[in-house]
Protein backbone atom coordinates (compact mmCIF):
# COMPACT_ATOMS: atom_id res chain seq x y z
CA UNK A 1 0.00 0.00 0.00
CA UNK A 2 2.81 2.70 0.86
CA UNK A 3 4.41 1.73 -2.45
CA UNK A 4 1.63 1.85 -4.54
CA UNK A 5 0.33 5.47 -3.11
CA UNK A 6 2.96 7.17 -1.70
CA UNK A 7 1.14 10.45 -2.25
CA UNK A 8 -1.13 9.32 1.22
CA UNK A 9 2.04 9.24 3.14
CA UNK A 10 3.69 12.82 2.92
CA UNK A 11 2.16 13.86 6.20
CA UNK A 12 3.04 10.30 8.08
CA UNK A 13 1.39 7.95 9.58
CA UNK A 14 -1.17 8.00 11.99
CA UNK A 15 -2.78 4.69 14.02
CA UNK A 16 -6.28 5.34 15.19
CA UNK A 17 -8.48 3.15 17.15
CA UNK A 18 -11.86 3.03 18.90
CA UNK A 19 -12.81 1.02 22.09
CA UNK A 20 -11.39 -2.27 22.11
CA UNK A 21 -8.66 -1.00 19.25
CA UNK A 22 -7.23 0.52 22.90
CA UNK A 23 -6.12 -3.25 23.49
CA UNK A 24 -4.05 -3.25 19.28
CA UNK A 25 -3.15 0.07 18.59
CA UNK A 26 -0.29 0.57 20.91
CA UNK A 27 0.99 -2.84 19.94
CA UNK A 28 0.37 -2.22 16.46
CA UNK A 29 2.68 1.34 16.88
CA UNK A 30 5.40 -0.24 18.72
CA UNK A 31 5.74 -3.12 16.34
CA UNK A 32 6.28 -0.47 13.53
CA UNK A 33 8.30 1.45 15.40
CA UNK A 34 10.70 -1.55 15.89
CA UNK A 35 10.28 -2.25 12.52
CA UNK A 36 11.51 0.90 11.52
CA UNK A 37 14.23 1.44 14.05
CA UNK A 38 15.71 -2.41 12.81
CA UNK A 39 15.48 -0.88 9.25
CA UNK A 40 13.17 -4.07 8.39
CA UNK A 41 10.73 -3.97 5.69
CA UNK A 42 9.50 -0.35 4.32
CA UNK A 43 10.22 1.95 6.32
CA UNK A 44 6.88 3.80 7.68
CA UNK A 45 7.33 7.79 8.49
CA UNK A 46 5.14 6.92 12.03
CA UNK A 47 4.12 9.89 13.52
CA UNK A 48 1.29 9.34 16.24
CA UNK A 49 -2.09 7.74 17.49
CA UNK A 50 -5.29 8.11 18.70
CA UNK A 51 -7.64 5.85 20.55
CA UNK A 52 -11.09 7.52 21.00
CA UNK A 53 -13.08 6.12 23.96
CA UNK A 54 -10.43 3.13 24.85
CA UNK A 55 -10.36 -0.10 26.69
CA UNK A 56 -6.65 0.12 27.36
CA UNK A 57 -7.03 -0.91 31.24
CA UNK A 58 -9.97 -3.45 31.17
CA UNK A 59 -8.80 -4.83 35.11
CA UNK A 60 -9.47 -1.48 35.73
CA UNK A 61 -12.02 -0.35 33.56
CA UNK A 62 -14.44 -2.87 34.30
CA UNK A 63 -14.04 -2.68 37.85
CA UNK A 64 -15.44 1.00 38.00
CA UNK A 65 -18.75 0.26 36.08
CA UNK A 66 -20.70 -0.64 39.22
CA UNK A 67 -19.08 2.11 41.74
CA UNK A 68 -19.61 5.09 38.49
CA UNK A 69 -23.52 4.06 37.81
CA UNK A 70 -24.18 3.78 41.11
CA UNK A 71 -21.56 5.71 43.54
CA UNK A 72 -20.29 8.28 41.08
CA UNK A 73 -21.31 12.64 41.80
CA UNK A 74 -22.43 11.94 37.42
CA UNK A 75 -25.30 9.30 39.03
CA UNK A 76 -26.36 10.82 42.31
CA UNK A 77 -26.62 14.27 40.43
CA UNK A 78 -28.36 12.23 37.03
CA UNK A 79 -32.07 14.12 36.39
CA UNK A 80 -33.29 10.66 35.02
CA UNK A 81 -35.35 8.21 37.21
CA UNK A 82 -32.88 5.15 36.78
CA UNK A 83 -29.61 6.10 37.25
CA UNK A 84 -27.88 5.40 39.59
CA UNK A 85 -28.51 2.08 39.46
CA UNK A 86 -30.76 0.12 41.87
CA UNK A 87 -28.64 -1.36 44.87
CA UNK A 88 -29.67 -4.65 43.64
CA UNK A 89 -27.80 -4.18 40.49
CA UNK A 90 -25.12 -2.56 41.91
CA UNK A 91 -24.12 -5.93 44.21
CA UNK A 92 -24.75 -7.50 40.69
CA UNK A 93 -22.26 -5.92 38.83
CA UNK A 94 -19.73 -5.72 41.86
CA UNK A 95 -20.20 -9.49 42.67
CA UNK A 96 -19.07 -10.48 38.78
CA UNK A 97 -16.37 -8.04 39.06
CA UNK A 98 -13.32 -11.39 40.16
CA UNK A 99 -14.67 -13.76 37.48
CA UNK A 100 -14.55 -10.67 34.97
CA UNK A 101 -10.73 -10.03 36.21
CA UNK A 102 -10.15 -14.19 35.94
CA UNK A 103 -11.73 -14.49 32.69
CA UNK A 104 -9.59 -11.28 31.34
CA UNK A 105 -6.35 -12.98 32.81
CA UNK A 106 -7.15 -15.75 30.73
CA UNK A 107 -7.45 -13.65 27.81
CA UNK A 108 -4.04 -12.78 28.35
CA UNK A 109 -2.45 -16.24 28.16
CA UNK A 110 -5.10 -18.28 26.45
CA UNK A 111 -6.52 -17.88 22.99
CA UNK A 112 -8.91 -15.64 20.91
CA UNK A 113 -11.79 -17.41 22.42
CA UNK A 114 -10.83 -16.79 25.86
CA UNK A 115 -11.08 -12.98 25.33
CA UNK A 116 -14.06 -13.27 23.01
CA UNK A 117 -15.20 -14.88 26.83
CA UNK A 118 -13.51 -12.12 28.60
CA UNK A 119 -15.30 -9.69 26.50
CA UNK A 120 -18.75 -11.08 26.62
CA UNK A 121 -18.96 -11.95 30.55
CA UNK A 122 -17.16 -8.52 31.08
CA UNK A 123 -19.45 -6.41 28.54
CA UNK A 124 -22.69 -8.52 29.58
CA UNK A 125 -21.99 -7.99 33.45
CA UNK A 126 -20.72 -4.36 33.80
CA UNK A 127 -21.81 -2.60 31.02
CA UNK A 128 -24.99 -4.10 29.89
CA UNK A 129 -26.64 -3.49 33.47
CA UNK A 130 -25.78 0.42 32.67
CA UNK A 131 -27.03 0.55 28.96
CA UNK A 132 -29.91 -1.97 29.69
CA UNK A 133 -31.69 1.17 31.69
CA UNK A 134 -31.48 3.38 28.68
CA UNK A 135 -29.14 5.70 29.34
CA UNK A 136 -26.31 7.07 27.83
CA UNK A 137 -22.69 5.69 29.50
CA UNK A 138 -21.12 8.27 28.50
CA UNK A 139 -23.22 11.50 29.94
CA UNK A 140 -25.37 9.69 32.75
CA UNK A 141 -27.40 12.86 32.59
CA UNK A 142 -29.08 12.11 29.31
CA UNK A 143 -30.48 8.90 27.76
CA UNK A 144 -29.39 7.29 24.99
CA UNK A 145 -31.59 7.63 21.84
CA UNK A 146 -29.39 6.83 18.42
CA UNK A 147 -28.66 2.82 18.60
CA UNK A 148 -25.81 1.69 20.81
CA UNK A 149 -23.18 4.52 20.53
CA UNK A 150 -26.14 6.67 21.84
CA UNK A 151 -25.47 9.81 19.15
CA UNK A 152 -26.26 10.56 15.71
CA UNK A 153 -23.84 10.10 13.49
CA UNK A 154 -25.67 10.47 10.18
CA UNK A 155 -23.28 13.37 9.00
CA UNK A 156 -20.33 11.12 9.40
CA UNK A 157 -21.41 8.35 7.83
CA UNK A 158 -22.71 10.52 5.16
CA UNK A 159 -19.50 12.21 4.78
CA UNK A 160 -17.17 9.02 4.86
Amino acid sequence: FLTQFPKYFKNGFYVLGESYAGRYVPNIMNYIYKQDKAGAGTYINLKGFGIGNGLTDPYTQFQYYADMAYNSPQAKSSPLSYIPVSQRIYNEMTNAIPKCDQEIKQCNVGTTNDCDNAYSYCMGNEVSPVTNTGVNPYNLHIPCTYGNLCYNFTAEGIWL
